[in-house]
């Protein structure tokens, strides 16, 4: 555990980094904080929350994990918590990786703290861990142009789809966790002294990284659609040639069938088949394939074989 315990104008800012239950027990009985509390803290499964109590005030935020896996598609593979216990003179923020906003924030209160406030650091906490969204969307519009051009080549037909469920997870994730994260500033506002004009900008930041967000997930919905239209148009192509092969090779065996009968029956070579001595046999036997062949011709064209007929 890295405890950093730095005093602002008005209050005290503990940030403890990766502490474990009996770390957290100690500080619990130190400061008087509730301990249930505190142990939400080593949950990672939590979305983010807002509770008001008597004498404090707890938050849980989620920031983007710069060092995902690139498989990652889950609300907790792709981001991390940091939660904040704020109390009339104390401010308590547990997290498990020590983001680089909150180091440069420590190193500016070790320098001149008594010039910010609490409300300084809320703000700051939670402007940094919103605005940690906006580089991944941007990445993930990339992302999305990337799949559209192989949605439209149809190429590498097995991961397109793989692709596009990540990012359509992905854009789902942000879309939550931005839309949760409004609703916790909403709260924070009218149960603290912080006011709307302290958050004013964020607002309008958040307000541009959900309609990103919003605006991927569509595009990423309609691009699957595309796909898998594309791939039955495909399919269907290939049916229908496949059916035309089928029913020239259909025509073919229904023409010869008949004729193939009758070359064969005269050619078992038995002694006693009077058509064979006959003088006019093989003529007969030509003019009857010629017959034959003129009614299979007439019945296939009857039966439309040949092709569609619109008239």
């Amino acid at each position: 555990m890295k405890k950093t315990l730095l005093s602002l104008k008005n209050t005290q800012w503990l940030d403890i980094v990766d502490p474990n239950r009996s770390e957290l027990s100690e500080i619990a009985e130190k400061y008087q904080l509730n301990l249930k509390t505190l142990e939400t803290c080593l949950d990672p499964e939590h979305l983010p929350k807002f509770e008001s109590h008597d004498s404090f005030t707890f938050l849980i935020i989620r920031i983007y994990d710069p060092h995902k896996k690139s498989t990652a598609d889950t609300i907790q593979d792709l981001t991390t918590k940091l939660a904040l216990l704020i109390t009339s003179n104390l401010i308590l923020t547990v997290h498990r990786l020590d983001q680089d906003f909150i180091q440069n924030f420590r190193t500016r209160v070790e320098k001149n703290g008594d010039i910010f406030l609490a409300k300084d650091l809320i703000r700051e906490i939670i402007t940094q861990s919103i605005m940690s969204y906006d580089t991944p969307l941007t990445d993930l519009e990339s992302k999305v142009e990337t799949f559209e051009q192989n949605v439209l080549r149809l190429k590498t037909l097995n991961k397109i789809l793989k692709d596009g469920f990540i990012l359509k997870r992905r854009a789902s994730v942000f879309k939550k966790i931005l839309k949760l994260s409004v609703d916790i500033i909403n709260k924070l506002v009218s149960k603290t002294d912080l006011n709307t004009n302290d958050f004013q900008d964020l607002r309008d930041s958040m307000d541009t990284l959900l309609f990103y967000s919003e605006d991927v997930l569509e595009n990423v919905n309609n691009l699957i659609h595309l796909h898998i239209a594309l791939t039955s148009q495909k399919i269907n192509d290939a049916s229908f040639k496949t059916n035309e092969v089928m029913r020239t090779l259909t025509v073919f065996s229904i023409f010869f069938l008949p004729l193939n009968f009758i070359a064969g029956l005269y050619g078992m070579n038995f002694e006693n088949m009077p058509e064979l001595k006959h003088p006019y046999g093989y003529y007969y036997a030509i003019f009857a394939m010629l017959v034959i062949s003129a009614i299979v011709v007439w019945w296939i064209k009857r039966k439309g074989l040949l092709g569609n007929e619109d008239t």
